[in-house]
């Protein structure tokens, strides 16, 4: 599942890229050119997001999670 977070600008991702770059958890968290993913559990189930930006006041977030049902309290 493919979804854009709207923020009001000015939003630094490369700044908070840095913070939690410096601040990853081998296993858990990763950035790769210019993108965040982490592992994540609820409720017993497991998945994975990513997170990057998409356009000048939105960043784009990919989930992978068993239970659609699950996605607001992840979000």
């Amino acid at each position: 599942m493919k979804m854009l977070l709207a923020y009001q600008p000015p939003y630094d991702w490369p700044a908070m890229l840095g913070f939690l770059s410096a601040r990853a958890i081998t296993g858990l968290e990763t950035v790769v050119d210019g993108v965040y993913s982490r592992s994540i559990g609820l409720n017993g189930a497991c998945g994975t997001f990513s997170i990057q930006p998409a356009t000048a006041d939105a960043l784009e977030l990919s989930l992978d999670f068993p239970d659609p049902g699950a996605v607001p309290a992840i979000v």
